[in-house]
């Protein structure tokens, strides 16, 4: 019974999401964003957020939730659901828009 029980728990843990350490993958808050003509995930995230740390946990985000890869370019008119962390004091979720 111990193996049992000890070999369903590895098989969970093997299986349960890695990303515990990203908060774009807890947030339950999204935006919707519609990809305009030549433009990247690198582009998309960056209107999100300007630090290149998040900027990478962004884009990691955005995959998983949209069935993408990082590396393939987005079709023009494609809308993605982005994720939009709270705010470090708790307060509502907010988003900091890079101006262009």
């Amino acid at each position: 019974m111990k193996k049992l029980i000890v070999t369903i728990l590895i098989a969970f843990a093997a299986l349960a999401p890695m990303h515990l350490d990203n908060d774009y993958l807890r947030t339950d808050t999204f935006a919707a964003v519609t990809i305009q003509p030549g433009e990247s995930l690198h582009d998309v995230a960056g209107r999100y957020t300007i630090n290149e740390a998040d900027k990478a946990q962004l884009i990691e985000a955005i995959c998983e939730i949209n069935g993408v890869h990082a590396d393939t370019p987005l079709k023009a008119g494609r809308q993605l659901q982005i994720p939009v962390r709270a705010n470090a004091d708790g307060g509502a979720a907010s988003r900091a828009i890079a101006q262009k």
